[in-house]
């Protein structure tokens, strides 16, 4: 089914965010308890933390930034004109103008480490059409890799970066897949992971992640990780969080790294669908994740439609 345009109607307001050095040291190596410690112990030293009012994290997944806004230039739009592109070439020198997707595409690409490296071509970007691994670029001649959304399927996302921001030189973290990129989202860092692991610190006794070091040595180890993150950051310095997410769902962040899995932040780990009654109720703490899972991912092929709606349900409550 293709659905045009999304249900959910916006609410834009202007709000005011005061928010003064909150800086997450998770450059740290994963394991340098001591350093991590001495970090703590100044965190409560930087100023401007208790200005902070609410932040949101709303956390999405596997679209680039031309796949979603890729119409942001188009003739009579009069928009600010973005750094995004309309074609992109293939392993053959070929150029494909990217193609208008439906909402709910056929099928996923492949988004793994070897994947990017592969389709990345040392920054030519003319390998896509390599990808083959498990859900390749193209099937049955469709080359969805090489395609992109319309205004008219996300005119509430386009709503969003017309009336405040848009990133469009925002790049990812690390070049693959999920479990990196949500450690990235509480820690600035993978620790090295470049594999998933959907379940982390509940994982089965023989699952195992790949990490590379940094000096490019790869080698497995059990996938429940341990690292500095925000949360600890936040609370040394008295700033409240709390991380909603569905707990049934794998690619947990907090569920990754060990002492928040089995120490008393756990507490902080809620369900995602208590993050619209909380606002409501006047119980956003300071600082708060809302990562999406299943089909409010944006991830294809999942309807992008409905991944909007899940955000702009969360956004209306804000801006309410």
């Amino acid at each position: 089914m293709t659905v045009s345009i999304c249900r959910f109607k916006l609410k834009l307001t202007v709000a005011a965010l005061t928010m003064s050095a909150l800086i997450c040291q998770g450059a740290l190596p994963a394991r340098a308890q001591s350093s991590q410690a001495d970090v703590l112990a100044q965190v409560n030293k930087i100023p401007g933390l208790s200005n902070i009012k609410h932040v949101v994290f709303i956390v999405k997944e596997n679209r680039s930034f031309d796949n979603m806004f890729s119409h942001w230039n188009d003739a009579g739009s009069n928009r600010t004109p973005v750094n995004t592109a309309s074609s992109g070439s293939d392993s053959n020198g070929l150029a494909h103008t990217l193609q208008d997707l439906p909402d709910a595409v056929s099928h996923d690409i492949c988004h793994g480490w070897g994947c990017f490296v592969q389709a990345i071509d040392n920054g030519r970007m003319d390998a896509f059409d390599l990808q083959n691994v498990g859900v390749p670029c193209n099937m049955n001649g469709d080359f969805e890799c090489y395609g992109r959304q319309t205004a008219t399927q996300m005119a509430n996302y386009f709503t969003y970066g017309e009336n405040f921001a848009l990133g469009d030189n925002y790049f990812t973290a690390i070049k693959t897949a999920t479990t990196p990129n949500h450690l990235y989202t509480v820690a600035a860092q993978s620790g090295g992971v470049i594999t998933n692991a959907p379940f982390g610190c509940d994982s089965p006794p023989n699952d195992e992640l790949a990490v590379l070091d940094a000096n490019g040595n790869l080698s497995t180890e059990y996938p429940c990780v341990d690292m500095l993150t925000l949360m600890d950051e936040l609370q040394a310095a008295g700033v409240s969080w709390r991380y909603y997410v569905n707990t049934q769902i794998p690619f947990n962040a907090m569920q990754l790294i060990s002492h928040l899995r089995y120490g008393p932040l756990w507490v902080n780990d809620v369900s995602d669908s208590q993050f619209v009654t909380d606002v409501q109720a006047g119980k956003l703490q300071q600082v708060s994740w809302l990562e999406a899972t299943g089909e409010a991912t944006d991830h294809p092929p999942y309807s992008l439609c409905f991944g909007e709606n899940y955000t702009v349900n969360a956004i209306n409550a804000i801006m309410n």
